[in-house]
């Protein structure tokens, strides 16, 4: 049993630019002001949390929550800031509440209920308050699995439809106007992941689901026959949505 050696925090941390670039325009999406509340729902590093910290201002409050104890550990190390604390922490598990701004990028289809997680949301806003989120739509997901069988083992790609939960873009939308709130704003975006080679392909993708494996999960040779040794990308479509909490 082969056990990957990279931090995968951060790894994560530095090798992530699509995600990156879309929570900047998620963040500009919120307009945050000075003294607002935010919740950063699925914070990961930080490397966006701290953003809003500088936007808010030392009279505003920012919460990043995730459940990964490592990417927190991270995150207080490297983006730390006296308006900005760090909450381990899950959908059935959100700290705080009152907030002016709940901020989502990319996090979303990791919560098996999509309208739990939205009504557990909902019941930390303030009235008026600003739900702004970016999630991968469902169709999407064939993009990189029916590639699956030849490339990783079972064991991953078991891993893997475990670990995400996703759904359609309009029951994203019909879950969000449930829980009481308007929708403003929505769009699909097309997000493109771009890899130096097949090895760093692997590398993303351990970090996104976490856990041991075998050597044998991940076909190289077949990858290469996919991929080449070229540069390649993977394009997927998904949701950006603005709402205001009704109340």
């Amino acid at each position: 049993m082969a056990r990957s050696t990279f931090d995968e925090a951060e790894w994560y941390d530095k090798n992530s630019p699509t995600q990156f670039k879309d929570g900047l325009r998620l963040i500009k999406l919120a307009d945050p002001q000075k003294g607002d509340k935010v919740l950063d729902f699925g914070c990961g590093t930080g490397n966006l949390t701290t953003h809003f910290s500088e936007l808010v201002g030392p009279e505003g409050k920012v919460i990043g929550v995730d459940p990964d104890g490592e990417r927190l550990a991270l995150a207080r190390k490297t983006y730390s800031a006296s308006n900005l604390e760090y909450v381990q922490g899950s959908a059935n598990e959100v700290p705080g509440g009152d907030y002016d701004i709940i901020f989502s990028n990319h996090a979303m289809h990791y919560c098996p209920d999509k309208n739990a997680t939205l009504k557990t949301l909902a019941s930390k806003m303030k009235k008026g308050g600003k739900l702004v989120y970016i999630i991968c739509v469902e169709d999407q997901v064939k993009v990189f699995a029916d590639n699956m069988p030849g490339l990783f083992g079972k064991k991953f790609r078991d891993t893997w439809a475990a670990y995400y939960h996703y759904t359609s873009s309009e029951d994203y939308k019909r879950y969000t106007i449930a829980n009481n709130f308007s929708i403003d704003h929505s769009e699909i975006i097309v997000c493109r992941y771009d890899y130096k080679n097949v090895e760093e392909m692997v590398e993303f993708r351990k970090t996104h689901i976490r856990g041991e494996y075998d050597d044998s999960e991940f076909n190289l040779e077949a990858m290469r026959r996919a991929y080449g040794e070229e540069p390649f990308h993977h394009n997927y479509d998904y949701l950006l949505v603005k709402a205001t909490y009704t109340g």
